[in-house]
């Protein structure tokens, strides 16, 4: 999330889509908890494939923000 944010604010872009796959052997995951209407975190470490990856890019207060959403394959 980083990588990509620091790519978007390094390039000027304002506004786009997101779509990829791949693999990652890390991942933090937000999840929404509308009982409590809070995003709950849980990490991820192991290898995993990424087989969808969507969303946007948008500004927010004057800075770029992404918004993903992906699809990963685990072992089990």
């Amino acid at each position: 999330m980083e990588a990509l944010t620091d790519f978007v604010k390094n390039r000027g872009i304002i506004a786009g889509q997101v779509s990829g796959i791949g693999a990652t052997d890390r991942a933090i995951l937000l999840f929404f908890d509308p009982a409590t209407r809070n995003y709950m975190d849980r990490t991820f470490e192991e290898q995993m494939e990424i087989s969808s990856l969507q969303g946007n890019i948008a500004v927010v207060s004057f800075a770029p923000v992404l918004h993903l959403h992906t699809t990963l394959g685990r072992r089990d």
